[in-house]
């Protein structure tokens, strides 16, 4: 962030704008929901608890918003770190342990620490990028190799995987993209409560036990029904519920995307640590899933209640999607992942199979020992199960990729799943050592999938394409992907009776293909860091500096009409709105295109302005967006007009105080620019000029 702090770029701005004058409208707010610092005299309609969280940390430490914006940057990487860290460390000592008591199938197993693979997680969700770094450089490879130049590495890229955009306008982020852009927006800062709310369901289902006996068929089910009622106000497991449900119900108010996702993991895992302790779903034990699960839901409700009194939704459902997934693009994304997952599913599900032709043995003798490859046999089970199944997942892909009837993907990523299923199903039918652990992360898998397969059918109601809906539920599929690629590599590299560990050619060729895989992902972090880091106003670099503003200073910005605008100057008047006025009065400022210099007043002071960015505020106010344009048209015209009664009038309606006149504004409306030098006929008095930007103050009527 000291690096790059500008919280505002002419090309590349993000949602900086709005992010910030989010944040500084929670600032100034002294009630909740914060009040619109772009629709003067209303209240946010959007997701907003990141900023207020941001903001208590701000108001406890006194540090400027200018320079809590980019500490709150790394402060969200860090807690998804830690997060992460947790999920796998726990997961893998947890389960090392069981395996260690076990059958003894590890003895001589390589020993990676838990620790170790806690890092390799960490590396998997947050540093590690997706396939396009390799991709870039293979092109400048190719250019060189021509005779040309290798070419600039292009880090925005990366974040648009499905060409052609339009039609799609998909964004394909993944995390370390998402912090290395540095908007602080929703579904940043719900990163690492997405990650909590994994970590509670996985502390819901490592505690699981198998009971050792059972109760008697009738009167048992009695007791059980009525101690579980009663415990439920005692144990401690109620509060980790509880716990569960405050996460949860959280990420409605911080992205709000996130919510069924992670309820439906929070409630598979509910189920599962039943199924664990219970040895089975019964009548009894379904119904404990389904009390546990509706206390999760009640009290993910009940503690934000005051924000959906408050909210308002106008998307509520889902319809056809407009576009489909190229398999190359999903695997350009996740490729990484679905190598280490796929390899464990058939790893697993070869050595099952070689399980099952053990009866071979006593009715074929023979006829076994050429299958299982004894006897210098040149096959084996495993290995012609393993050409089977690839070639029937080959089959699959190549079939969709010809035929086109529903994309690429998802005859692939259903496949894909089946096998997970399939392995998923030997865990709950087998009592095995860390069955706990693998099935909390098959879990995982099996949701990210169906994501990925539902993201074909359809998408949000409402969205651009599937710009959002990719965007960001494949953010969430990363993040479950990446948790779920440690655990699996670990237990890859763990297990020494596989069918992988069986065959050193093949074991060996594995491993350089994942060393290849990581090596690529890998080059994103250290090239898209460095382009993005040159990504900078008009090439002007500032010294090192967290000051989100320091790019204004020497800065001019060139508006699409040609004009030059000195943003020392507005930077001036910024600063003296902030130090000068108290409470939230309206300003006037000018409206301009989206992602342009106007807002700029609201954006940095957090006052609010009678209408911001005309996008953002229609997708809040969805059910009554015509009013955003007329706040359009009245702004345009109380700046254009040379009717001093119009102007005033439609001031008045939107009980506006302060009105700015910078050198966006002058380009915009030079023709009104001459009514405001007499102050509107005395209804307006000269508080700042510094010869490029002034700011009135309405005089008080009587």
């Amino acid at each position: 962030r000291m690096a790059n702090p500008d919280l505002w770029h002419p090309f590349r701005g993000g949602e900086k704008p709005m992010d910030f004058a989010y944040l500084n409208a929670v600032l100034r707010s002294t009630i909740m929901p914060p009040y619109d610092p772009w629709f003067g005299g209303g209240y946010l309609n959007y997701y907003y608890w990141g900023q207020f969280l941001t903001a208590v940390l701000i108001r406890a430490t006194a540090i400027e918003p200018v320079v809590a914006f980019n500490l709150a940057v790394p402060t969200f990487f860090a807690l998804t770190v830690g997060g992460v860290y947790s999920i796998v460390y726990n997961l893998v000592r947890s389960a090392g342990r069981r395996l260690d008591e076990g059958m003894g199938i590890l003895s001589s197993a390589p020993r990676w620490s838990p620790v170790f693979v806690g890092l390799v997680g960490v590396a998997f969700v947050t540093v590690l990028g997706n396939l396009d770094g390799a991709i870039q450089v293979g092109l400048g490879v190719k250019n060189v190799l021509a005779g040309q130049p290798f070419g600039e590495f292009d880090f925005w890229r990366s974040s648009r995987m499905m060409p052609p955009d339009p039609p799609g306008h998909e964004i394909t982020e993944f995390p370390f993209f998402t912090f290395l852009f540095a908007d602080l927006h929703a579904h940043m800062m719900a990163i690492p409560f997405t990650v909590l709310a994994l970590g509670l369901s996985l502390a819901v289902v490592l505690p699981a036990v198998k009971p050792t006996k059972s109760l008697p068929p009738r009167w048992g089910k009695v007791r059980m029904g009525v101690s579980f009622i009663l415990a439920m106000f005692t144990s401690a497991s109620t509060l980790r519920l509880a716990i569960l449900g405050i996460a949860v119900g959280s990420l409605a108010l911080l992205n709000t995307w996130d919510l069924p996702t992670y309820l439906i993991v929070a409630a598979a895992a509910i189920a599962f640590a039943e199924f664990l302790s219970h040895g089975g779903l019964g009548f009894m034990a379904l119904m404990r899933a389904g009390v546990k699960t509706a206390l999760v839901v009640v009290v993910g409700f009940v503690v934000f209640l005051p924000y959906h009194i408050a909210g308002e939704t106008f998307y509520n459902s889902v319809e056809s999607t407009t576009n489909t997934t190229v398999l190359w693009q999903f695997l350009a994304i996740s490729g990484l992942f679905v190598f280490i997952i796929g390899a464990f599913a058939v790893d697993e599900l070869t050595e099952g199979a070689r399980g099952q032709f053990v009866a071979l043995r006593r009715k074929f003798g023979r006829l076994y020992d050429v299958l299982d490859g004894e006897d210098d046999a040149p096959v084996s089970v495993g290995w012609l199960v393993a050409v089977i199944l690839g070639a029937l997942l080959l089959g699959l892909a190549l079939t969709a990729a010809f035929t086109g009837v529903v994309g690429s993907t998802v005859p692939f990523v259903f496949a894909l799943a089946l096998l997970l299923a399939a392995v998923g199903v030997g865990v709950l039918l087998r009592d095995r050592p860390d069955g706990a652990q693998l099935g909390f992360v098959l879990m995982l898998a099996l949701v990210s999938l169906s994501l990925v397969v539902g993201l074909d059918f359809l998408r949000v109601e409402g969205d651009i394409d599937r710009l959002n809906s990719i965007f960001k539920f494949y953010l969430q599929v990363w993040v479950m992907l990446g948790i779920a690629s440690a655990y699996l590599l670990w237990r890859l590299f763990r297990t020494q009776r596989s069918f992988l560990a069986r065959m050193p050619s093949v074991r060996q060729a594995w491993k350089v293909a994942l060393a290849v895989l990581v090596l690529s992902a890998a080059i994103y972090p250290v090239l898209g860091t460095q382009d993005r880091l040159r990504d900078r106003f008009a090439g002007y670099v500032t010294p090192l500096t967290l000051n989100g503003v320091a790019f204004m200073e020497g800065t001019a910005y060139r508006e699409h009409s040609g004009e030059v605008i000195d943003l020392a100057a507005d930077y001036e008047g910024i600063r003296w709105l902030q130090e000068n006025v108290e409470g939230s009065p309206v300003v006037l400022e000018a409206v301009t295109p989206s992602y342009r210099w106007g807002g700029r007043v609201a954006m940095y002071t957090g006052l609010p302005s009678v209408i911001g960015w005309q996008w953002h505020q229609e997708q809040q106010r969805a059910g009554y967006a015509y009013e955003v344009g007329e706040r359009i048209h009245d702004v345009q015209t109380i700046y254009s007009t040379l009717d001093v009664g119009t102007a005033l009038e439609l001031m008045r309606e939107y009980g506006v105080k302060y009105v700015y006149l910078g050198h966006l504004e002058r380009i915009y409306f030079p023709e009104g620019m001459f009514k405001f030098e007499d102050g509107l006929g005395g209804a307006l008095e000269k508080v700042f000029d510094n010869g490029e930007t002034a700011i009135y103050r309405v005089v008080d009527e009587g």
